[in-house]
């Protein structure tokens, strides 16, 4: 059970960093905003 906890939270904080490149950034990565801002709505432990 830890295990799952630790790494929902890290996908939480995975996540948490996606938010705050910047838009040009997502670009080289082959992001968008709309891609991160759905990406970031989903539930941890998915």
């Amino acid at each position: 059970m830890l295990a799952f906890l630790s790494r929902g939270y890290d996908r939480h904080l995975q996540r948490l960093d996606l938010s705050e490149l910047t838009d040009e950034q997502l670009d080289d990565i082959g992001l968008s905003r709309r891609d991160v801002e759905r990406e970031v709505a989903r539930p941890f432990w998915r």
